[in-house]
């Protein structure tokens, strides 16, 4: 169980590091590019993102209409 909380946490932290060293980009795009360079599908990233990166996510999706306002992320 030790090895799912470093991952996620080592996951998270590349995220947030890439996001801030990234002008003009979104969590998606940062996301999906981590994803590409460690060869997981975005489902599987999903299930190691943490709830602030995911309240992020919904309100970027919600700012550029990819989801409702009232919709459920996750």
């Amino acid at each position: 169980m030790g090895s799912i909380i470093n991952l996620q946490a080592d996951f998270c932290r590349q995220v947030e590091e890439l996001y801030k060293s990234r002008k003009d980009t979104t969590y998606m795009e940062v996301i999906v590019d981590l994803c590409e360079r460690h060869g997981i599908e975005p489902e599987a990233a999903a299930k190691l993102l943490t709830k602030p990166i995911k309240e992020r996510l919904k309100v970027e999706g919600q700012k550029y209409n990819m989801l409702k306002k009232d919709s459920k992320l996750f």
